[in-house]
C-alpha cells in the first residue's frame, strides 16, 4: 500500500492587530476662565470617554465646579474651546434646590421644561421614580425628604431632558454611608442606560467605587489622566502624588 504523503497544513494567516481606539476628542480644550486677574481655569483640557463614569478628582478649590458649569454652558470661557453639546448635557449642582411641591410634581415640572409631551409625562414620571427608588415617596413634599432621597430626586429630575452626559457636582457630600451607597447604586443604573457621567469629587474612595477613568485636577489644570485604579495606586504627577498621600497642596 503506497505511503500517504504527509499533509502539512498551512498556518493560519496572521491577522494584523486591531487599530488602537481613537483618543476621545476633548470636551474642554485649553480652557481658561479669568476672575479678578486670576486664572480659575488655566489651560484645562478634559477628554471624556463618552460612556461610563469619569471622576474629576482633586482638592477643594481646584476648579472642578467651574469646569462642570462651563461644560453645561452656564459660564463662558475667556480662552479655549468647549466641545460638549450643552443641550445634551445636564448638571446637578451641589445643593440643588427642590421645588415646594411633591416629588412627583418636581419631576413633572422638569419634564414640562424639557418639552416632553403631556401624554408621555405620566409614564416618564413613573420610570424616573422607579429608577431613583422614590416610587413610595412620590406624593411626599420634596423639601421634607431626607438628604439622600432629596439628592436622588435632584439627579432624577436632571434626567428629564434625556441627557447624553450627566454632570454631578459632589453628589455624595454630607450623606451618611447608607444614603451614599444608594446614590452610588442610582449612578450605576444611570450608566446602564447609556448615559455618561462626569463626577466631580474630592473623595478618592468615591472615585474608586464608581469611576473607570479619573482626571486629577489642581489649580485649574488637568495634571494627570488615566484608569482610576492605576492613577490612585501609582500617581505620576507631583500634585496627585502629594495630595493622595495626605499632603495639603498650595
Amino acid at each position: 500500500m503506497p505511503e500517504r504523503p504527509e499533509v502539512i497544513p498551512f498556518p493560519p494567516p496572521r491577522r494584523a492587530p486591531p487599530p488602537p481606539l481613537p483618543e476621545p476628542p476633548p470636551a474642554l480644550d485649553g480652557a481658561v476662565a479669568l476672575h479678578a486677574g486670576r486664572r480659575l481655569l488655566d489651560g484645562l483640557t478634559l477628554r471624556l470617554p463618552g460612556r461610563g463614569v469619569t471622576a474629576l478628582l482633586g482638592p477643594r478649590g481646584a476648579g472642578k465646579t467651574l469646569a462642570l458649569e462651563v461644560l453645561a454652558g452656564l459660564v463662558p470661557l475667556d480662552l479655549g474651546e468647549v466641545h460638549a453639546l450643552a443641550p445634551a448635557t445636564a448638571l446637578v449642582p451641589r445643593g440643588a434646590a427642590l421645588l415646594r411641591r411633591p416629588v412627583r410634581a418636581n419631576l413633572d415640572h422638569a419634564l414640562r421644561a424639557a418639552r416632553v409631551r403631556r401624554r408621555e409625562r405620566p409614564a416618564r414620571i413613573e420610570a424616573l421614580l422607579s429608577l431613583a427608588g422614590l416610587a413610595a415617596l412620590a406624593d411626599r413634599p420634596a423639601r421634607a425628604l431626607p438628604p439622600g432621597e432629596a439628592r436622588r430626586l435632584a439627579v432624577a429630575r436632571a434626567l428629564a431632558a434625556s441627557p447624553r452626559l450627566l454632570l454631578l457636582d459632589e453628589p455624595a457630600a454630607g450623606l451618611d454611608p447608607r444614603a451614599a451607597a444608594e446614590l452610588d447604586a442610582l449612578i450605576r443604573r444611570i450608566v446602564a442606560e447609556d448615559v455618561a457621567v462626569l463626577l466631580a469629587t474630592d473623595d478618592p474612595l468615591q472615585a474608586a467605587r464608581l469611576a473607570e477613568h479619573t482626571i486629577f485636577m489642581h489649580r485649574g489644570r488637568d495634571h494627570e489622566t488615566g484608569p482610576t485604579a492605576e492613577l490612585l495606586a501609582r500617581p505620576v504627577s507631583d500634585p496627585a502624588r502629594a495630595w493622595l498621600s495626605g499632603q495639603l497642596l498650595p
